[in-house]
């Protein structure tokens, strides 16, 4: 069921509907937050939105959660 919700929000990102992906992300977060996808997802939304303060916090909180994954790095990293 969550994967479709951050299947969903991953195709309104690829739409540039930014906005209605954060919502898609943030609804399976509430459910579930240590989902990975979603907190890495939502820093690339927050990311195209210029949002940099909240697209690195999404970030950081994605590399907690899977630190040996080295695209969260390079994510959190390029924020700084």
């Amino acid at each position: 069921m969550l994967a479709f919700w951050v299947h969903k929000g991953d195709t309104q990102r690829a739409m540039k509907d930014y906005n209605a992906s954060l919502q898609s992300y943030i609804g399976v977060l509430k459910i579930d937050k240590n989902r990975t996808a979603a907190w890495s997802r939502m820093a690339e939304a927050y990311t195209a939105l210029e949002d940099y303060p909240k697209a690195s916090v999404t970030a950081a909180n994605a590399t907690e959660l899977e630190p040996k994954k080295k695209e969260n790095w390079l994510r959190e990293g390029n924020l700084l």
